[in-house]
């Protein structure tokens, strides 16, 4: 044809697959498509349907549901009456008031005594001697052998010594007096006398190996009232004897009950 470019075969053979192959393809893509829309129209409906039954069938679980027998009588019972006082847990125990040695007030002959600083004092005085090497070999010896109380109230002679503590009690009842106390073989022999507020104890202290042998014993039962008062610890009578009496290291009160 006049003023149309020749084409070569093989373009010609081209164009006429590309006709004969784009409507089937085409048309297998639309069939794609249109099932693929009716399978997710299908599946939602299913989805839906099903939702539908579970919502209906939990309504009317819901109206047909009533309260056990047990709840109805527990709501219309009357409220339980109140614990006797006798059914009641015990109240706490107080926990026990512990005076030690340093804390009291010593009266008379009485004094405290703290071997540790003393040891050391005389330990620092004999570095100072110059040449002095045996003491102070004894002394270190002495400080590394140390005691198990190495503090402790002394110096009873008579009912003009006494030591005494403020104590501080949460209720009024009965309590129970323990003294930590050394009364050497050697010591004079004697009574002494705790008093708390208006009561009061006398006891007799047990023989102990030495001045720093500790040992601890109940001087008795008291009945106290609340609040602050003074405990008190002398000698009844002049002590016999000429060597050192009683060292005490604590006195305890603890609630009897």
């Amino acid at each position: 044809m006049p003023g149309r470019s020749p084409q070569l075969p093989w373009v010609r053979r081209v164009f006429k697959l590309k006709r004969a192959i784009g409507g089937p393809v085409l048309r297998g893509l639309l069939v794609v498509v249109a099932t693929a829309v009716g399978l997710i129209v299908v599946v939602v409906g299913v989805v839906g349907l099903g939702l539908h039954r579970l919502s209906s069938a939990q309504k009317a679980s819901d109206q047909a549901w009533q309260p056990p027998a047990k709840m109805v009588a527990q709501a219309d019972a009357t409220p339980a009456p109140p614990v006797a006082e006798s059914e009641r847990p015990p109240e706490p125990r107080p926990l026990s008031i512990m005076l030690w040695a340093g804390e009291a007030i010593a009266h008379g002959r009485v004094h405290f005594i703290d071997r540790d600083k003393a040891r050391q004092a005389r330990v620092e005085e004999v570095r100072d001697i110059e040449g002095d090497r045996r003491n102070a070999r004894k002394l270190r010896r002495e400080m590394m052998a140390g005691h198990p109380v190495t503090s402790f109230l002394a110096g009873w002679q008579d009912s003009d010594d006494w030591a005494e503590w403020t104590i501080e009690l949460p209720k009024a009842g009965e309590y129970e007096i323990d003294l930590t106390y050394a009364f050497p073989k050697v010591a004079q022999s004697g009574e002494f006398i705790v008093k708390i507020a208006d009561q009061s104890l006398t006891f007799r202290p047990e023989l102990t190996r030495g001045q720093q042998s500790f040992r601890m014993s109940n001087v008795g039962r008291l009945t106290l009232p609340a609040g602050k008062s003074t405990l008190t610890l002398r000698a009844v009578d002049r002590l016999t004897g000429d060597r050192p009496s009683m060292s005490v290291r604590s006195v305890q009160v603890i609630p009897a009950s």
